[in-house]
C-alpha cells in the first residue's frame, strides 16, 4: 500500500512557463518570425516614423534655427491658411489633382486596350507603341559610344577629342 500513499508533487510552475517561452521563440514558434521585423522597424522608426514626428513638434513651434524653439501652438497654421499666396497655391494644387489624376489613368489604358485587342494592323501599333523605348537606349548607346571601353567613337568621345 506504500504507491497508494505517494503524493503527487506537481512541479513548478515557472518550469512550465520556461518551456512555454522556449516554444514561442523556437523557429516553429509564432514569436521567432516577428525577429524579422526587427531590421525593418528600426529603419522604419529610425527615417520614417521619427522624422514625421520631428517635423510636427517643429511646425508648433516657433525657431529661426539660432535660438531655442518656442512652442507657438497651432498659430503657424492658422497664420498659414490665412495667407492668400497660400491658398492660390492650396486651390492650384487641388485642380491639378482632379484634373490630371483621371487623364493618367484614361489616356494610357485607350492604347493599353488597342494592344490587346484583336485587330487587324495590331503588330504595327505595338511596334510603333515600343520604338520610343527601344530609340532612347539606342541613342544612349551611340552617344556614350555603344558602352564599350576599346572603341574609340561616339559622339561623347569624340567631344572629348578636341
Amino acid at each position: 500500500m506504500r504507491s497508494a500513499e505517494r503524493v503527487m508533487v506537481a512541479q513548478p510552475r515557472r518550469v512550465a512557463s520556461v518551456r512555454t517561452l522556449r516554444r514561442l521563440w523556437s523557429e516553429q514558434g509564432a514569436l521567432y518570425p516577428m525577429l524579422y521585423l526587427v531590421p525593418f522597424l528600426v529603419f522604419f522608426i529610425g527615417f520614417q516614423v521619427y522624422p514625421i514626428l520631428q517635423g510636427l513638434w517643429v511646425s508648433l513651434t516657433a525657431w529661426d534655427l539660432l535660438t531655442e524653439p518656442r512652442f507657438v501652438g497651432l498659430n503657424n497654421y492658422t497664420a498659414l491658411f490665412r495667407d492668400s499666396l497660400f491658398q492660390t497655391s492650396l486651390r492650384n494644387t487641388f485642380l491639378f489633382v482632379i484634373m490630371d489624376a483621371p487623364l493618367a489613368v484614361i489616356i494610357p489604358l485607350g492604347p493599353a486596350m488597342l494592344v490587346n485587342e484583336q485587330l487587324p494592323g495590331r503588330t504595327l501599333f505595338r511596334g510603333a507603341f515600343v520604338t520610343p523605348l527601344m530609340i532612347s537606349a539606342s541613342s544612349v548607346g551611340v552617344f556614350c559610344g555603344s558602352g564599350s571601353t576599346t572603341r574609340r567613337s561616339g559622339s561623347l568621345i569624340s567631344t572629348r577629342r578636341w
